[in-house]
């Protein structure tokens, strides 16, 4: 074992992964991916080699704000515990192809300093965590962010797409087949089969829990296949860090123009009634539109006396295409 200047457990910790790794395809219940970040959070940028990682539940659970595990979340870590053990990764790069578990130890042990949970990575994984800032390829984020994510869907989505975007690349976009998606989060065929009921359960979900609780805003956007009635075939993914967000509507940068503008008709024929011709609004800029919609949903801008939504849309695009104050952000 080397020496090592053990690191106390807090929430601003980093967790650094391999980009591979983050973007890998693997099965864990929400418990056992906790139980990897706080360990992944305890491993020091020098590591050459996996030490014993080791904390207390009461320090886990404080980054939890809790004063302490209930019974149930005891039993539930103690589970997780006992899945994490036999759980293996699989990783697939560069013509490689590699499965190999993630610890090789844990144990949960009741001491005078309360109960102490001790766990060791697999050496295997060594490449994908230890000197990883040494490196091009890895994503990095900080505890208090991924913990209290309260769904594995929105874990994996966080790893995954937080690796698109670093302080000097603020804003991210990727396009995901629909069925490689569901591979990568390891969703059964037979499992949430129909678009809608995946929709709600895993992409609304996974979205509403990053923007609220993370560093980052996330948008899906569905891509239809050719042809009339076509079925979703993939995933637009837009992501942008909260630090480069300077206006209140720049969470819907992340929205691809179109969504905005589909948004912005929905909004007015339900406010107003009134039909718009969008593809005459999308000639303007998409932070103008972003704009534009944020006032109208949070009525800061108010409707209730204008004859022509057309008009005033139109109107209002142009007024601020020639504003120097709007910084033109592209997305596509």
């Amino acid at each position: 074992m080397e020496t090592r200047n053990e690191k106390k457990l807090n929430k601003e910790l980093p967790v650094v992964i391999g980009k591979d790794l983050a973007q890998a395809r693997f099965t864990m219940s929400l418990w056992e991916r906790r139980l990897l970040y706080v360990a992944m959070s305890k491993l020091n940028a020098n590591d050459t080699v996996f030490p014993e990682i080791t904390f207390s539940l009461a320090d886990m659970a404080k980054l939890l704000d809790e004063n302490k595990f209930s019974g149930a979340e005891n039993e539930a870590i103690k589970e997780a515990a006992h899945k994490l053990v036999s759980r293996t990764v699989e990783v697939n790069e560069k013509g490689k192809f590699e499965i190999y578990p993630w610890v090789t130890y844990f144990k949960l042990e009741q001491t005078k300093a309360g109960n102490m949970i001790t766990m060791e990575f697999n050496s295997r994984l060594a490449p994908h965590l230890l000197y990883m800032l040494e490196n091009k390829g890895y994503t990095k984020f900080l505890l208090k962010y991924a913990l209290p994510l309260g769904s594995v869907y929105a874990q994996r989505c966080y790893e995954m797409f937080r690796a698109l975007i670093y302080e000097a690349q603020p804003r991210a976009v990727q396009t995901i087949a629909l069925m490689e998606f569901r591979r990568k989060l390891d969703i059964a065929d037979d499992k949430y089969k129909g678009y809608n009921m995946l929709k709600k359960r895993v992409l609304e979900t996974a979205e509403r829990d990053i923007n609220q609780k993370t560093d980052i805003f996330i948008k899906f956007s569905e891509i239809k296949g050719r042809g009339k009635g076509g079925r979703i075939e993939s995933l637009h993914v837009s992501v942008i860090l909260k630090t480069h967000m300077i206006h209140e509507y720049d969470r819907y940068l992340v929205w691809q123009k179109d969504d905005l503008l589909d948004k912005l008709q929905t909004v007015a024929m339900s406010k107003k009634g009134h039909q718009i011709n969008t593809r005459a609004l999308s000639e303007f800029a998409h932070e103008s539109i972003a704009r534009l919609l944020y006032e109208v949903v949070s009525e800061k801008m108010d409707l209730s006396g204008i004859n022509s939504c057309q008009k005033f849309f139109d109107f209002t695009l142009s007024q601020w295409a020639t504003d120097i104050g709007m910084n033109q952000i592209s997305m596509e």
